[in-house]
């Protein structure tokens, strides 16, 4: 049922609430502002806005009262219909969020993961407008998040932010509604370092999980590279000499971390697997999955390749991919006594010892022999244990 009714006030709402009663819902127009309309029910009572756009009528909720008042709901509803300039206003979160897609997501280091990121987060607000949104729906949206993956919330929650702020600075919407909202978990810096011998029961189990996952992790072991670096090689990046049984692998800047290129010596052991990967060569993506897209099913890959773990008793616990640049870090100043300078630009970070021009051009000269020497050393390692423990293996497989 539908009424029409002069300029509402919360009295009103009151009284006409109680008059409700258990009957049907009624839905009420308010006089004062053209399109806002507020639906009452036995147990509930909510504002929407309904417009026309582009000859369809749309309806955009505004939120509950009594929370949202008569007169917030009004200057909402005024938000939510102001005609933009230039560029069209979007209708909904989902719209704004494809305009950003449009606009920046080719910009963006992580594009893919990114944009997954995002339209889970505004999966439940995304047919709502932006100017309804309050701090409060984001911080509900990111601590539903946080209580089964408390980092991914942070990184949602970051996301978020950059949205509503583009946004604002396109003149799309007028304000942010995440701003001002607190990360929603504390992060505590990792001190896991599995040790070699760990490292080689991943490597052993690696081997038996198909292309690409499988070399994808090996990779990340010999080459102490963040997972996405290597999830996203591409053919044209690397220098395999035919007359070399070594390489080198140059990630651009563009697909780091720090902003910074950086040249990967690449061990024997790593030039194998490339080798190899070659048989399924299918476009610019060395790791390529059958679609032709970077990997990116990380959870379900590793849940899989701990169960291989665990059949072949390899006792690895509460590991992460990212846990092998820090294995190798502390390998190679405790064992092999490389000094921290040469393994910090292994692992591209940046420190005092490389933030001035010259120590940049020294980083990638003269450190380049240390650090492929370092990166062999590793790869002996590694290799040297995956051989200890494959014996073994081999004949439990072989008594079985």
């Amino acid at each position: 049922m539908h009424q029409s009714f002069k300029p509402l006030t919360d009295a009103m709402i009151e009284t006409l609430r109680s008059s409700v009663g258990d009957g049907p819902r009624v839905e009420i127009s308010d006089k004062m502002q053209k399109g806002l309309r507020l639906r009452l029910g036995p147990r509930s009572a909510t504002w929407s806005m309904v417009l026309e756009v582009d000859g369809k009528r749309t309806r955009h909720a505004v939120g509950d009262w009594p929370e949202v008042g008569a007169e917030e709901a009004r200057r909402i509803a005024r938000m939510v219909g102001q005609p933009q300039r230039g560029r069209a206003a979007p209708a909904t979160v989902d719209a704004l969020l494809a305009d950003y897609a449009a606009v920046k997501a080719p910009t963006l280091r992580r594009e893919r993961s990114t944009m997954n990121s995002l339209k889970d987060a505004i999966s439940s607000i995304r047919n709502r407008h932006p100017a309804t949104l309050s701090r409060r729906d984001i911080a509900d949206i990111v601590a539903r998040k946080a209580k089964f993956a408390p980092s991914h919330a942070n990184r949602q929650l970051a996301y978020l932010k950059a949205l509503f702020s583009w946004g604002v600075s396109q003149g799309l919407i007028d304000n942010n509604p995440a701003q001002g909202v607190g990360k929603p978990a504390r992060e505590a810096a990792r001190e896991r370092t599995p040790t070699v011998d760990e490292i080689a029961a991943i490597w052993n189990a690696s081997i038996s999980r198909p292309h690409p996952y499988g070399p994808i992790v090996q990779m990340l072991i010999l080459t102490a590279c963040r997972r996405q670096e290597v999830a996203e090689m591409r053919w044209n990046e690397v220098r395999l000499p035919p007359d070399s049984a070594t390489g080198e692998w140059t990630i651009p800047a563009a697909r780091t971390k720090t902003g910074r290129s950086i040249l990967i010596p690449l061990s024997a052991p790593a030039r194998e697997i490339l080798d190899e990967a070659k048989k399924y060569k299918s476009g610019e993506l060395v790791f390529a999955t059958y679609a032709g897209v970077s990997f990116q099913s990380w959870s379900k890959a590793k849940i899989a390749l701990d169960r291989v773990i665990n059949f072949n008793n390899g006792n690895v616990r509460d590991w992460t991919h990212h846990d092998f640049r820090r294995s190798f870090a502390t390998y190679a100043c405790d064992e092999l006594n490389t000094p921290p300078e040469i393994v910090d630009r292994c692992l591209n970070h940046i420190g005092a010892g490389t933030s001035s021009t010259v120590a940049r051009v020294y980083a990638r000269g003269q450190l380049l022999q240390q650090r492929r020497l370092a990166l062999e050393a590793w790869a002996d390692a590694i290799m040297n244990a995956v051989e200890q423990q494959s014996g073994p293996l081999r004949q439990a497989r072989e008594t079985d």
